[in-house]
């Protein structure tokens, strides 16, 4: 019996590393879909930006695209992160905001077409900025890091077939500019149902 209990073990481990193996090496599409094709309307420029040295690092095999928007609103840099390729380069800005500095003076749900992104106020060494951030799988929009954390793992663990892969979407107006954020968002919808 000792023999057979040691056989049948070793089989398992053997299936579940084969296993493993495959669910981690299997592709998964990505959000590039979504992504590319974006472009301004009438009376609107999307300007790509480069990305600093130490964001590409970060980033890693994480898609990235960042613009600045301009036109018909207040000029805005819009960055959309794709964390298929690295789902560490996709998490709650607020860690961002907080490792730069900033103390995170506010945190108010605004609403989207589509679901519902927050807006956040922030101070740092008496500058202040505000900045806009949600997540989104193309259908819908939301503001809950955890939703986008227990989506995207479901996702993974089903090999994408729970939906499409959710990105992070984050808006931050040209520095010394004031946004009416409700105005910029209609004014841009291009950027809801990414």
């Amino acid at each position: 019996m000792s023999v057979l209990r040691t056989r049948l073990a070793w089989a398992g481990a053997i299936v579940l590393a084969t296993a493993a193996l495959v669910w981690r090496l299997a592709p998964l599409p990505d959000a590039q879909a979504r992504i590319a094709p974006l472009a301004a309307g009438p009376g609107q420029r999307l300007d790509p930006m480069v990305f600093a040295t130490w964001e590409t690092e970060y980033f890693g095999k994480a898609k990235a695209a960042r613009w600045l928007a301009q036109g018909r609103a207040a000029p805005v840099v819009v960055t959309v992160v794709d964390g298929s390729g690295n789902r560490r380069a996709v998490h709650d800005p607020g860690y961002c905001f907080r490792g730069a500095g900033w103390t995170v003076v506010t945190e108010t749900p605004l609403l989207l077409a589509h679901g519902e992104a927050v807006q956040v106020k922030l101070r740092r060494e008496g500058a202040e900025l505000e900045a806009v951030y949600w997540f989104s799988d193309g259908q819908s929009a939301y503001a809950s890091p955890m939703r986008y954390w227990r989506e995207s793992t479901l996702r993974r663990l089903t090999l994408g077939r729970s939906g499409d892969e959710p990105v992070l979407i984050l808006l931050v107006p040209v520095q010394g500019t004031r946004v009416d954020w409700p105005e910029w968002l209609a004014r841009w919808p291009q950027f809801d149902r990414i």
